[in-house]
């Protein structure tokens, strides 16, 4: 099994201990000596023995840092193909469910797959994210579920994934009015959200706009005059909305309504001949 993250039918190799011994592969076995001899089982490692010992002990606390801890390694290294990664970690997934400890320990898995100094994967570690941010809605965790969308949309925005998985520009301010009505979102969580999506920079400038109204009428002006990443925030979409041709270009006139009047020419002023003033001085004479 050093190939991949298939178990065998083995009822002795429980879950812990295969996922154990896919993380740290045992060597090859001796080829057997006879022609048609089944082949010697591997023999398990240092880190599969813990691994085995701390589940049966019923330590699952440092169970858990144990395969969390070899799991960042792996998805850190070049060795092994996202499929297989993304097998493994589902199966430390269900493994943290076993053992009770999703509420616990969901954000910080949570903060290493979406730390902004780890590069590499990034559509494998959002496919992640998007799993333990499930997992959350699964279990019951409402509590839980804005931080981890909140870590989710950061992922996407900092890897531009954000448009593949929420859609972009009206698509992705429906999901955000939708998330603020069924959870009931308080003031300071709207401003987070419309905020995150500010700064995911949308190509939609019509729907840029929109999401910046619903950011700044957040805001008490008094707010907007003292933050400046509020501020900040709402000069980068009026650039977008400056940039647009959609939006600044004069609104096409209405079906049954005449076009405006063209603007009126004055008329030049004629000044009166002096040989009409001069006659008018002799008659006066």
């Amino acid at each position: 099994m050093t190939g991949s993250i298939t178990f065998q039918t083995d009822p002795d190799v429980t879950f812990v201990a295969g996922l154990a011994r896919w993380i740290d592969p045992p060597p090859a076995p001796a080829a057997p000596a006879e022609e048609g001899a089944e082949a010697p089982a591997p023999a398990p490692t240092a880190f599969e023995k813990e691994c085995v010992a701390l589940e049966e002990g019923l330590e699952f606390q440092k169970l858990y840092a144990t395969l969390r801890a070899a799991l960042a390694k792996r998805l850190a290294s070049a060795d092994a193909e996202d499929a297989e990664l993304e097998s493994a970690y589902a199966i430390f997934v269900q493994l943290m469910a076993q053992w009770e400890v999703v509420g616990e320990k969901v954000e910080e898995l949570a903060d290493e797959l979406a730390d902004p100094l780890r590069e590499g994967r990034p559509e494998l570690r959002r496919s992640l994210l998007l799993s333990l941010y499930a997992l959350v809605q699964q279990h019951g965790l409402k509590e839980l579920r804005f931080p981890m969308l909140l870590r989710l949309i950061k992922l996407c925005t900092r890897t531009k994934l954000l448009g593949s998985l929420f859609g972009g520009g009206d698509a992705l301010n429906a999901s955000v009015e939708r998330w603020a009505r069924e959870w009931e979102l308080n003031d300071e969580q709207r401003k987070q959200l419309w905020g995150l999506i500010l700064d995911a920079g949308a190509d939609d400038a019509r729907a840029t706009y929109e999401c910046a109204l619903k950011y700044a009428a957040l805001h008490e002006g008094s707010e907007l005059k003292a933050a400046p990443e509020v501020r900040g925030r709402l000069v980068q979409a009026l650039l977008v909305t400056i940039r647009s041709a959609e939006l600044v270009r004069p609104a096409p006139p209405r079906p049954g309504l005449p076009p405006p009047c063209p603007a009126a020419t004055p008329r030049p002023t004629r000044r009166r001949s002096s040989s009409r003033s001069s006659s008018a001085t002799s008659l006066r004479g």
